[in-house]
């Protein structure tokens, strides 16, 4: 009979450790969906009008971004960002803080938020996943 609760109580407490460390809040991830959708905006609107380089890296771009906004990156503190360019489009892609999961996929020749991949099970792998040329209607 001991036995037998030890290993319920195990089971119990396992299960609970599980739902505490389930992964990004609800209210977080809808908060910072829609802060991505005003960044890709702005990066798109720097990869497409700013003269840069081609091989301007991912910090170049956020650093003239949050130039023109400051308080434009504040909501991904905590997060990886990783910029997605092709042809003139842009996506800006939100992962963990170790850079293994996506959480938030955003082009910015949208108007909504294009991926919610926080919540995918298993969990997404921090690559991009969007078609930029089908989303943004180049041919």
């Amino acid at each position: 009979m001991m036995r037998v609760c030890k290993y319920a109580l195990f089971s119990v407490l396992t299960v609970a450790a599980m739902g505490c460390t389930s992964g990004p809040d609800a209210n977080q991830m809808n908060r910072m969906a829609s802060s991505l959708t005003k960044l890709s905006a702005a990066v798109d609107a720097v990869v497409r009008y700013d003269d840069l380089p081609q091989a301007a890296d991912d910090a170049v771009i956020l650093s003239k971004v949050s130039a023109a906004n400051p308080t434009l990156l504040d909501d991904f503190k905590g997060f990886q960002l990783k910029l997605i360019r092709s042809t003139g489009d842009s996506a800006v892609l939100v992962c963990d803080i170790r850079g293994t999961t996506a959480l938030l996929e955003d082009a910015g020749c949208t108007a909504k938020l294009d991926a919610q991949r926080w919540n995918t099970h298993p969990p997404s792998p921090c690559e991009p996943s969007l078609d930029l040329k089908q989303l943004c209607g180049k041919q």
